[in-house]
């Protein structure tokens, strides 16, 4: 059977607690760490990819994810490639088109033809010394090829990242049919290029609640579902989404006027968490961006998931106890994952 990865984003809402989660979360067995960027919302992301870069050994880590709109290209060049070296070269480069962050700064998200051109001069800068983005010359120093991870729910967006990036961190969420849909987006995108799905790392976003009842860890992170529910369907709900007739308009309800400035925060309802429940979207959006359950339940669904294909979970963690999670990650979920 393929090996079992599990990453993790703590939403960072203590930076002075930070070095310790990234400690506990390594020590746990966990493969990557995730780090928010999203300046109105959190403490800076080069700032906690530092903590993570010098706090831990084995993880690979970076953001997850940064975007186009709120960082020059030389900065984000030269941001991840400090937080590379002090890591001993773990570093990878999680971007997406903008979602809270740019949205926060009264931006919207980048066009894919956008996107396309802040990767290549990216790359052009650690590879060339020099870069032209936007009709301008940039020179930098040469750094290693750090690999880059895009952030990608739908089709065109896939199949962008399977033929540009060394990883895709898919945040459309599961389901059989659902990740079937988007490896064959990724493969395409993939062929188009000339490249194989094989050497693509593939990785998928997902809320992640751990409680001694369903019930109760549904109900905890519910604020994620709002969240992943609006970073899948702000663009449309009907456009090749993988969503059920009977859920379109509720989900165009569920996200209309969603409110960046509460993004991820747990026990706020500015967007609309109670709604989830009187739209009758909760077991749709549980099933679809989560992993939930007391710690056996957890494992079960880790387990399922990777038997469609979705081998390697990125999860969210936005619960203020992030050593709760972590020690139940740690004692009852990840010794059962690979099994030798």
């Amino acid at each position: 059977m393929t090996r079992i990865k599990l990453g993790v984003s703590l939403v960072c809402d203590r930076i002075r607690e930070y070095p310790g989660w990234v400690k506990a979360v390594e020590q746990a067995g966990f493969d990557a760490i995730g780090v928010g960027d999203s300046p109105s919302l959190y403490p800076e992301v080069y700032s906690q990819a530092t903590i993570v870069a010098l706090n831990t050994h084995r993880v690979m880590f970076g953001p997850r994810v940064t975007n186009p709109i709120t960082r020059h290209p030389m900065v984000t060049a030269s941001a991840i490639a400090t937080v590379d070296e002090l890591s001993g070269g773990r570093a990878v480069l999680g971007i997406g088109t903008g979602d809270s962050a740019a949205y926060s700064a009264g931006e919207k998200s980048v066009t894919l033809d956008y996107m396309s051109s802040y990767i290549r001069a990216l790359r052009d800068m650690w590879s060339d010394g020099a870069a032209v983005f936007n009709g301008k010359t940039m020179v930098f120093r040469k750094h290693r090829m750090i690999p880059i991870y895009m952030a990608a729910h739908g089709p065109k967006s896939l199949k962008l990242a399977g033929a540009t990036c060394e990883g895709v961190i898919i945040g459309g969420g599961v389901g059989k049919d659902l990740v079937a849909d988007a490896l064959s987006y990724v493969a395409d995108g993939a062929k188009s290029a000339g490249r194989r799905i094989e050497d693509i790392d593939i990785w998928w976003l997902i809320g992640a609640s751990i409680e001694p009842t369903l019930p109760a860890a549904i109900q905890s992170i519910k604020t994620h579902l709002a969240a992943a529910a609006n970073a899948t369907f702000r663009l449309g709900v009907r456009n090749n989404k993988g969503v059920p007739k009977e859920f379109e308009e509720k989900l165009e309800q569920l996200i209309h006027g969603y409110d960046y400035t509460e993004h991820e925060h747990v026990g706020h309802d500015k967007n609309n968490v109670n709604a989830i429940e009187k739209l009758g979207l909760t077991d749709y959006l549980a099933d679809r961006f989560t992993v939930a359950g007391n710690p056996e339940q957890f494992a079960a669904r880790v387990k399922q998931i990777a038997g469609w294909g979705a081998n390697q979970l990125w999860f969210t963690m936005p619960k203020p106890d992030k050593y709760a999670f972590i020690d139940a990650m740690r004692e009852k979920v990840i010794p059962g994952m690979n099994p030798k």
